[in-house]
């Protein structure tokens, strides 16, 4: 009956062991120049950010027919969930932010479009040449980007509904 304590610590000991192992550890570094590293290797000065249990036995990840990768584990039982109010709550202010800022990036195309008519108008093509060419450019360009912020948000607020 002696051995029975060593072989119950020897048992305990590996099922610790074992379950240790079935944590995905997450650590963040960031080197001199100001670089950021996420690794599951511990690091001198890395910070652990996230541990993510597996479950024993099986596999996270399964192929499907298509190509693609699905995660099929459930999230983890500690991971922070959100109530359907303050869920709401957040998705009304997200799009609440979109249509401010597209608001704002039609006003600014609005005048960036009007400038360049107005440069385009202007007698400044007689007297400097280069100069105009350079500023209409300039204008152009700068309405341009602002067309493509408005499309940008149009679609990023299609998809919300």
């Amino acid at each position: 009956m002696s051995s029975f304590p060593v072989f119950r610590f020897a048992a305990l000991t590996t099922l610790a062991l074992l379950a240790a192992s079935a944590y995905a550890d997450i650590y963040k570094s960031v080197d001199a120049d100001g670089r950021v590293t996420f690794s599951n290797i511990p690091m001198k000065g890395a910070v652990k950010v996230y541990t993510d249990p597996i479950p024993m036995g099986s596999s996270k990840v399964h192929g499907k027919s298509g190509g693609g990768s699905k995660v099929t584990a459930p999230s983890p039982a500690d991971f922070p969930r959100v109530d359907a109010a303050t869920q709401k709550s957040r998705d009304t202010n997200r799009r609440q932010i979109l249509t401010d800022e597209l608001a704002t990036e039609q006003q600014a195309l609005s005048d960036a479009r009007k400038a360049l008519a107005d440069a385009q108008t202007s007698t400044d093509a007689q007297n400097n040449p280069q100069k105009y060419q350079e500023r209409v450019s300039r204008l152009r360009d700068n309405a341009t980007l602002h067309e493509k912020n408005v499309a940008a948000l149009q679609q990023e607020m299609a998809r919300d509904r």
